[in-house]
């Protein structure tokens, strides 16, 4: 017979031993999750936009640093959550070496002053890396190449490998050069992991000389890190799976096409996912369409396993330059809101601060403050659709005393929406101007794009209160108006439009292959409007009605969609009117049109 007093003490012992096993495993993770998650959501300032070399030509020196510093202070002065000024790309001095030193060209008294305002103003610090990327091209090169570094150099000399050479070994070597002067923020941008060194090529799959780029990366920040357990890295363009287009195909939750691979959080803090762009969804507010596109990206990272508080979305831009397409304040308070409400921990803010007012950044305060207090002692997650399936989407933050539910209706049209919890207290706390959102029977009304934030329970006070967005305008009434347009010329498309009561016409109008396929435009030229390629004009047998533009923009990310209103003033005496899109160098696109009546 088994001996049962044996089997008792064996048992015992392996379940101790599995017990002290996982004790040890959870606090070994829990040390390495704490190192690299902060305890508390960060406010991270970052140079670009109010400086440009990309997509505009304004730039970065040491008075534009000095000039944002001090706004820096008073911003942070006011309230307002600020632990690093980050100095994005183009510090450096591209002729020597990989990092090595600020330019001594824009910054003519070198980096110690800046290093040592900071110090006394207890500012930290962080710099723009990018770990194997010397440009994209001959035009556009941001460190020239030197002989040192053939040994990893790609055939055209603008990407190294990783994997082999002694270019990574100079870049983290000038990281901890930097992070011993007291740098503590990276961010690490334009990664190539698909670069070969000139003949690997030929040598190895594309899948293999991605394998051991990661591999390389991975292991150099895995030692940086240990090595300086105060630093905060930052993964932004590159550290996806390669499968991302250049412009998302947005379908639904089960089709996404974004991927990324969780395991770079195992060294980096956060992961970025994608600049500032217009999305795909047709909104009359271009600014609104932008919101909608980071909200996009975002959901499409979180659904590759990435947690909402590791995200970096970098929404935020007040800028005076080109890639946040000279927005200026333009619709900023809603912008922030958004921001907020993501549920990141790592939450940036580019452009130009100056644009604020000081009563300005006492709202960026309030605002911040509501939403990191809620963020710290509860938790944010996902509500609704993806942004994509043209349904009311948002985000939950709830605490021990309430919750901050933060919705936008992405339609054309008015929505209700049951609330998320079922309570008597209740608070419209942000909303657009134009149509007030109402709830009624535990049900809150929307208009069409509108966004809205409601306190819940203890958040259903007057000093949560965070107004008004005045840049953006809901109508009060909308409805579909029927409309035939049909192809009149290689490139033109042409419709008739009849007009009802006394109303503003809104005509959406997205571009498509003739598969249905989202067509995203660009201007002919850089630095040109995108009105000069797609032109809209409306008349009638007798006169041209003037046309509200809304994408006379330099946008450098390009249109699927424009929205174009005509206000009933100028359509007094008008049964009929002939719309005309011309775009002027696509030829294989179709047009998708929307018609609406719409009051304000």
């Amino acid at each position: 017979m088994p001996n049962f007093s044996i089997l008792q003490t064996y048992s015992t012992l392996s379940i101790m031993r599995l017990i002290y096993t996982f004790i040890l495993v959870n606090l070994l993770f829990h040390h390495v999750y704490s190192q690299i998650v902060p305890a508390r959501p960060l406010g991270i300032y970052v140079t670009w936009g109010a400086h440009d070399q990309l997509s505009d030509n304004v730039k970065l020196t040491d008075d534009i640093i000095n000039k944002e510093l001090d706004q820096y202070l008073t911003l942070r002065n006011y309230g307002t959550t600020l632990d690093y000024f980050l100095i994005d790309m183009y510090w450096f001095d591209s002729a020597n070496g990989a990092y090595a030193a600020f330019d001594p060209q824009n910054f003519t008294s070198g980096i110690d002053p800046i290093l040592d305002k900071c110090k006394q103003n207890n500012v930290t610090l962080g710099l723009w890396i990018s770990p194997n990327v010397l440009g994209w091209n001959d035009k556009v090169k941001w460190i020239q190449y030197q002989d040192k570094w053939a040994d990893a150099a790609s055939k055209n000399k603008l990407q190294m490998a990783m994997y082999t050479g002694s270019y990574l070994p100079e870049v983290i070597k000038n990281m901890q050069m930097w992070y011993d002067k007291g740098i503590r923020l990276m961010k690490l941008d334009f990664v190539a992991l698909w670069a070969a060194k000139a003949g690997d090529e030929t040598k190895y799959t594309e899948l293999q000389i991605r394998k051991m780029n990661e591999d390389a990366l991975y292991a150099a920040l895995t030692a940086f890190r240990k090595k300086n357990p105060e630093v905060v890295m930052i993964g932004y363009n590159g550290f996806d799976t390669g499968t991302k287009p250049a412009w998302p195909d947005w379908v639904s939750e089960k089709e996404i096409k974004t991927s990324v691979n969780p395991k770079w959080l195992d060294v980096l803090h956060a992961m970025f996912c994608g600049d500032p762009a217009f999305g795909r969804i047709p909104t009359s507010s271009m600014w609104r369409s932008m919101d909608y596109y980071s909200d996009q990206m975002l959901r499409e990272f979180h659904f590759n396993k990435i947690p909402l508080r590791r995200i970096d979305h970098s929404s935020f831009f007040i800028t005076n330059t080109g890639t946040g397409y000279w927005r200026k304040t333009s619709a900023w308070k809603a912008m922030l809101v958004l921001a907020l409400s993501r549920g990141s921990y790592f939450n940036t803010y580019y452009g130009n601060l100056e644009l604020l007012s000081d009563t300005d950044k006492q709202w960026f305060a309030h605002a911040q403050s509501l939403y990191f207090e809620a963020l710290q002692s509860g938790n944010t997650s996902v509500w609704g659709a993806f942004p994509s399936e043209n349904q009311p989407f948002g985000y939950i933050t709830k605490t021990g005393i309430g919750e901050l539910f933060t919705v936008c209706n992405p339609s054309q049209s008015f929505k209700k929406i049951t609330l998320p919890v079922n309570t008597l207290k209740y608070k419209i706390l942000f909303a657009d101007k134009g149509y007030v959102p109402a709830v009624e029977n535990g049900q809150l009304s929307l208009g069409p794009e509108q966004m809205a934030v409601i306190g819940l329970n203890e958040y259903a006070q007057d000093k949560f209160v965070l107004g008004v967005e005045e840049d953006i305008i809901i109508p009060k009434y909308i409805n579909p108006l029927a409309a035939n347009f049909t192809r009149t010329a290689k490139n033109t498309y042409a419709g008739e439009v009849k007009c009802t009561a006394k109303s503003d016409i809104r005509v959406v109008i997205e571009f498509t292959d003739s598969l249905g396929k989202a067509v995203n435009i660009k201007s002919l030229k850089d630095m040109t409007p995108m009105s000069d390629n797609i032109i809209i004009t409306a008349k009638t047998l007798t006169k041209n009605i003037p046309v509200q533009i809304k994408h006379n923009k330099i946008i450098w990310s390009g249109l699927n969609f424009v929205c174009v209103e005509l206000k009933n003033t100028d359509l007094s005496g008008v049964e009929t009117f002939k719309l005309e899109c011309k775009i002027n160098h696509y030829n294989k696109y179709f047009i998708k049109p929307s018609v609406y009546e719409v009051k304000y």
